[in-house]
């Protein structure tokens, strides 16, 4: 897909203005049409989903929703078209990557991230789960931005912290939280928090523009 001089196409699965942040595109009721489709935050996803028991933390999920989100995820796969995610949307994502999910951590509010530039911006934070794609080979993603481990606890599905292995470990042995990540086998932009509650203008929103458009169009 390369639309350089034209406005590209959003769809957003179950309706919204998600993904305004993202610069010359417009939003389109119409799946077929759309070059971009947006997955929204939202509420837990099933654990059985990326293989795993609930713990006693993880709150109720839908169904139907999952069913639906998992529908429409394959049929833009199937499309090629550029899949993105927010909060829950982003989870989502990672775990039809085959990717985990950390089913509680004790992420803050706002908080700095480092890039893979070396640069930071600023992030704000709802989520409860955390992105996980360390399970998978090193190609089938790239790690775009993280925090270093701001969470004090990392419980998996055993009630119990988790323990990581040294590629999810940064030069000073802490965890590397993921807050975006790019899967390109199937253009997937994996996204923890919510661009879209950020200023137009700030670092952030001028950061993930920069990566789509460098990396995802």
């Amino acid at each position: 897909m390369s639309k350089q001089h034209s406005k590209l196409k959003v769809y957003v699965v179950g309706g919204g203005n998600d993904g305004h942040y993202i610069k010359n595109t417009t939003h389109t009721r119409l799946f077929d049409e759309a070059d971009i489709v947006m997955f929204r935050g939202g509420a837990d996803i099933n654990p059985d989903i990326y293989a795993q028991k609930p713990n006693r933390h993880t709150g109720y999920w839908s169904d139907e929703r999952d069913a639906m989100e998992m529908n429409y995820f394959k049929q833009a796969l199937s499309e090629k078209k550029l899949i993105i995610g927010n909060c829950r949307g982003g989870q989502l994502l990672t775990a039809m990557n085959g990717g985990k999910l950390i089913q509680h951590v004790s992420h803050p509010g706002h908080h700095m991230c480092t890039t893979f530039e070396g640069t930071e911006y600023e992030m704000n934070s709802m989520h409860h789960q955390m992105m996980y794609p360390y399970n998978l080979p090193p190609e089938d993603y790239q790690l775009v931005s993280w925090t270093e481990q701001l969470s004090y606890c990392h419980i998996g599905e055993d009630d119990q912290q988790i323990e990581f292995p040294k590629i999810a470990l940064d030069e000073k042995g802490l965890f590397k939280e993921p807050e975006v990540i790019w899967y390109p086998k199937t253009r997937c932009l994996a996204i923890q928090g919510h661009f879209e509650w950020m200023s137009t203008f700030c670092d952030g929103n001028e950061f993930i523009n920069k990566f789509i458009k460098e990396n995802c169009l």
